[in-house]
């Protein structure tokens, strides 16, 4: 029922954003005086995003996930002057429009999933804490490296990071304690909108050229393991995935970094042909849950003398701990670091497994 509920609003996503933006408007005649036309079009955007990710909390059974996007979209809006009571006047009309336009037998989902989400939107913040803890052991490194990246001075920035590598830094302790949460507090003043757009794409892009210099200091002995490493088809954030492809390159394996938006006649393809213990699938967006999951179930429909083991990792998993278990994966990762310890674990289990020992 849940998944042909997700499928019904995916596909009528269009027109139910419409009806639900005119029907806000119209209840809110200040709405229109205050934002004009070009408001009105900004708010009809943010409702198909709004539903798209209703769709994809009702299709995961997870209310924390559409809870979780509210705040995060109230706290974007309110950074851009935008009341959260309008937001909540949004939530109310949609619960309106998909009462009166959808299915009989789908009407009480969108009910529960839209009426927990507007419960808990007055206890949500409006800001949020830096993500560059001052109890990070390497928390000066990230703060410098940030401050020049957000100068648009990816040289220094870089520079910075190779200098304390040379004295002695470990690519794990870099990824976990300046990368991860450098990118992640990129995302908040981004979010809270403390910087552009420019910036934001400036510093993922000189954090991507960083990690792609680190490749050759980031090889280790093979061993004997090798392992795919993607993101869904759809999902467009991939450093994540391409740290934890050369940590496990620091590790001895042989890793196939395939990066992102990879279709899943390609991930099946490379799995049928190439010897492959263990598959990597980073997930950062909800929206692409779903593709997640109908990519692992492919995989594991294959028939195959020695399947793989699939761990799943980045924000989207982050967010919903138990996720994995829904999606089919064999485990989760909180980060690379953990990852890593995790692939190991898999991959010694599923050989042990496959010699009766």
């Amino acid at each position: 029922m849940r998944a042909t509920a997700s499928e019904w609003l995916n596909t009528n996503v269009e027109p139910i954003a419409q009806a639900i933006t005119a029907r806000t408007f119209a209840e809110h005649p200040d709405l229109q005086q205050k934002y004009g036309e070009r408001g009105r079009r900004k708010c009809e955007e943010d409702t198909v995003y709004h539903l798209h990710y209703l769709s994809e909390a009702i299709a995961n059974n997870r209310k924390q996930m559409f809870i979780d996007y509210v705040g995060w979209a109230k706290i974007m809006l309110y950074s851009r002057g935008i009341d959260p009571a309008s937001l909540g006047d949004n939530l109310e009309s949609m619960a309106h429009v998909l009462r009166l336009k959808s299915p009989r037998n789908f009407k009480s989902t969108f009910a529960e999933f839209i009426r927990s989400a507007s419960a808990q939107l007055p206890k949500l913040p409006d800001t949020l804490p830096s993500f560059i803890d001052p109890i990070n052991p390497l928390s000066e490194l990230a703060d410098s490296y940030l401050k020049s990246l957000l100068l648009l001075n990816r040289d220094d920035a870089i520079s910075l990071v190779l200098q304390r590598l040379e004295m002695g830094l470990a690519i794990q302790d870099l990824f976990k304690h300046v990368i991860y949460p450098v990118q992640r507090e990129v995302g908040r003043l981004w979010q809270e909108n403390q910087i552009t757009v420019l910036q934001e794409h400036y510093c993922t892009a000189a954090t991507d050229l960083l990690i792609t210099r680190l490749k050759h200091k980031s090889r280790g002995v093979l061993r004997g393991v090798a392992a795919l490493a993607v993101c869904p088809d759809g999902e467009e954030h991939s450093l994540g995935i391409k740290m934890f492809s050369d940590l496990l390159e620091s590790d001895g394996w042989r890793v196939a970094y395939i990066g992102p938006k990879c279709p899943i006649r390609d991930v099946l393809q490379h799995v049928r042909y190439y010897a492959t213990d263990l598959v990597a699938i980073s997930v950062a967006t909800a929206l692409n849950l779903g593709k997640t999951k109908e990519l692992i179930g492919s995989i594991k429909s294959l028939v195959l003398e020695h399947p793989p083991s699939i761990l799943i990792g980045g924000a989207a998993v982050n967010s919903n701990p138990e996720i994995w278990k829904h999606l089919a994966a064999d485990g989760a990762a909180a980060d690379v670091s953990e990852g890593l310890e995790m692939a190991n674990r898999l991959v010694a289990r599923r050989k042990s497994g496959r010699t009766g020992k």
